[in-house]
């Protein structure tokens, strides 16, 4: 018998190929999507960034504001709200640009003290309401350093507001207004005779974005007795995560507004006048000496706190001060990363030529292997004789009958083959048909039957 080739079914399981192309497929794309702050995606474009310029006045375009006081009125009013915040904590900067967390606020411990950071956000120009910022990698913080503390306090008999106070080793002098003083309470002083813009005195100078401030603990109804404490604080530059940082010079806070946040817990914006000059037109005639007292049990009162976290709370409210400033300020456009809500196709081109190559090979190989099997089906398999394709159970095979068919007759035993088409074996008429009889019919060369 000769040999057999089968074809056999498709297979249940994909196949291979398909299982690889399935895969590079995950591998070429994927959807981008935006849903809130956390997932937002991001193109190249103008962003939405706040004008850090100064405080200005309102939201909509314009100018700072020409005065002073409106100034230190809107300094004092934003570091308010940092009560209202949430705030994170951190160890490293690395940690408050990796939060997942919406917070504008963060603070850490270090040593003597509590430093505090606001991280700035970015918006898609048509984020009106401010939905879903682009958390940056830009922060600014606010500290104070060590402050010293006077427990020598004296008053003046004649004018019981004007306090002398001392430590040993430094002596100081100011004159509280009455309105600003109360059992119980604490009151916050800006000693500077100038707007702290352009505060260069050395009693409260302590750098390009620090100011030296003071507080004073009134008297209570408990043994804890009255001080003065004196605290520089300064506000940080805008920092930087990444020195790849996109950085433009409207990314940064003004040394003025820097020493205006560093100030802002005592400011209300009022000045005095000399008697001669009731109100000078010259703001470097007005003395911007200014208080704020905070009553017993307000959040911003130091009764009962270390002398470190009178510190912090100064650096706190200059904190608040910023931030609400960046959140409220007007906006303008610059180039950056723009959040985007929604969905989009991301290709990889790599894995685009890849997943290509893959079914260009693909499909050459389903040609290949068809193309074989086809040639060895017409020449028999083995190109020695006819082969024959018989259907046989759940494929087709493929059979060879060999050599054995030659002018004489036929291999097998068989008395007699017959190329069936619809034959009728009783004799008659078979039109199109051809019968072929036992050898010794065609030897003797008698007619077969059935032929007209």
């Amino acid at each position: 018998m000769g040999e057999s080739f089968r074809l056999l079914p498709p297979s249940d399981h994909p196949p291979i190929a398909a299982q690889v192309a399935l895969a590079l497929t995950n591998l070429t794309f994927t959807v981008d999507s935006g849903t809130n702050y956390n997932d937002t995606y991001y193109e190249r474009g103008d962003v939405s960034i706040p004008h850090l310029s100064c405080y200005h006045a309102s939201r909509g375009a314009g100018d700072c504001p020409s005065g002073a006081g409106q100034i230190q009125t809107l300094a004092h009013a934003y570091g308010e709200t940092s009560l209202a915040a949430q705030w994170g904590t951190y160890n490293e900067p690395s940690d408050v640009l990796s939060s997942k967390f919406n917070y504008a606020y963060y603070w850490r411990q270090i040593p003597n003290r509590r430093q505090f950071a606001y991280r700035f956000n970015e918006y898609n120009p048509n984020d009106n309401q401010s939905v879903y910022p682009r958390m940056t990698d830009r922060f600014i913080t606010a500290e104070s350093g060590e402050c010293t503390e006077f427990s020598n306090i004296t008053k003046d008999d004649k004018v019981p507001q004007n306090f002398t106070y001392s430590n040993g080793k430094i002596t100081g002098w100011v004159e509280i207004p009455p309105a600003y003083l109360g059992r119980d309470g604490t009151t916050y002083i800006y000693k500077g005779f100038h707007d702290p813009v352009h505060a260069h005195s050395p009693e409260i100078d302590c750098g390009p974005r620090c100011i030296i401030m003071f507080a004073y603990k009134n008297p209570s109804g408990s043994p804890e007795p009255h001080a003065f404490y004196r605290c520089p604080i300064s506000i940080s530059e805008v920092q930087y995560g990444d020195h790849k940082s996109l950085r433009r010079p409207e990314h940064l806070v003004p040394d003025g507004v820097a020493k205006v946040a560093a100030a802002s817990i005592a400011l209300q914006g009022r000045w005095t006048a000399p008697p001669n000059d009731p109100i000078p037109k010259d703001e470097d005639k007005r003395n911007f000496r200014q208080f704020q007292y905070y009553a017993s049990k307000n959040p911003w009162e130091i009764h009962n706190k270390a002398i470190d976290e009178v510190g912090e709370t100064f650096a706190k409210f200059a904190l608040g001060s910023i931030a609400t400033m960046a959140t409220l300020n007007p906006r303008i456009q610059v180039p950056g990363n723009v959040p985007h809500l929604g969905r989009k196709l991301k290709v990889y081109p790599v894995w685009f030529a890849i997943l290509l190559a893959g079914i260009v090979a693909t499909h050459f190989g389903v040609f290949a292997y068809t193309v074989f099997w086809i040639s060895r089906a017409g020449d028999g398999g083995d190109g020695s004789g006819s082969g024959g394709a018989v259907e046989s159970g759940d494929g087709y095979e493929m059979r060879d009958h060999g050599a054995g068919a030659s002018q004489g007759g036929f291999r097998d035993d068989e008395s007699q083959q017959r190329l069936v088409g619809g034959a009728n074996k009783g004799g008659g008429s078979h039109t199109g048909h051809a019968e072929y009889m036992d050898e010794s019919q065609q030897m003797e060369g008698v007619r077969p039957s059935g032929f007209v």
